[in-house]
């Protein structure tokens, strides 16, 4: 199998070993789980999810109606303005997460050097108040160990309160299946999630 990928989904085990789950759900009554997609827009739900008439623009309120979170995927190409984020966040009910994509320009072609971008993404998205749920920083897969410290003083500028998970994509991150102890370590100690695709 190509590292991260393969065309037998049926073979594959999916199951976590307990000392891999991170989380304890033994009280199945306390679980929390929400559901979502990585947008709202899709004019090929009509007839599937959204009534026929609906518009475009009531979209998001339907979509969270049924559904308890976004990826918010158009992060990672563009971050919307505040105006647009206060927006959103009036759209939906208590209990609603977005759930944000680092953009592109920090992840990708900055390589997590794009610190002014970072800072105005965090800013606007903090606007999401109590709606704002994990956001997801997806590496490139040029994103080797060997930008293991870049990674390491990009995480100390988080801020303690914005939720983060990763989503390391390149093969020397891992061993035996696992990630290895120094990623776990630094995950752990700034409550980092891991984003396992």
């Amino acid at each position: 199998m190509e590292f991260g990928k393969t065309p037998l989904f049926e073979k594959v085990n999916y199951k976590l070993a307990p000392d891999q789950i991170g989380f304890d759900i033994s009280d199945k009554n306390e679980a929390n789980f929400l559901i979502g997609t990585p947008t709202w827009n899709q004019k090929e739900w009509i007839d599937l999810i959204y009534p026929k008439g609906l518009k475009s623009n009531q979209y998001l309120s339907y979509y969270s109606k049924y559904f308890h979170s976004i990826e918010l995927n158009s992060t990672h190409y563009a971050i919307p303005t505040s105006e647009r984020i206060i927006e959103w966040r009036n759209m939906t009910p208590d209990g609603f997460r977005f759930c944000p994509k680092v953009p592109q320009k920090v992840s990708h072609g900055g390589l997590l050097n794009e610190i002014d971008v970072w800072n105005y993404f965090v800013k606007n998205m903090l606007l999401f108040e109590d709606r704002l749920g994990l956001t997801f920083l997806q590496l490139s897969d040029r994103f080797t160990y060997s930008n293991f410290f870049t990674l390491s003083a990009f995480i100390q500028t988080i801020p303690k309160d914005f939720q983060l998970g990763v989503e390391l994509r390149h093969e020397s991150f891992y061993r035996n299946q696992a990630l290895i102890p120094e990623v776990v370590d630094l995950f752990y100690k700034h409550n980092i999630s891991a984003v396992i695709t």
